[in-house]
């Protein structure tokens, strides 16, 4: 564990002299602040994500993923319904 420095001393003094109602205000305030950081955080692992496609790597060494053309055709194979075409006149047999 860290010990105290004079920085967190001192900042520990002025929290303990806020009122309450600033400190409702300090503590309603961090989700924000922590999304902002995640935002950011991720923004920034994002960026430093090397591949084939950002460098000089071969594909070989890339990672195994799906690209997206392959989700895209997924997707557009869930949303075809079986049977025939809306519109088109159907043909059964005579029994």
């Amino acid at each position: 564990m860290k010990k105290p420095t004079a920085n967190t001393q001192q900042e520990k003094i002025e929290i303990e002299q806020l009122s309450q109602a600033e400190l409702v205000e300090l503590v309603l305030g961090l989700p924000k602040i922590i999304q902002e950081l995640q935002e950011k955080l991720a923004i920034a692992t994002g960026k430093n994500r090397i591949n084939s496609k950002t460098s000089s790597q071969p594909p070989s060494l890339d990672l195994i993923q799906k690209s997206e053309t392959a989700r895209i055709q997924e997707e557009e194979e869930r949303k075809k319904k079986p049977g025939g075409q809306p519109g088109h006149q159907g043909t059964t047999r005579k029994g």
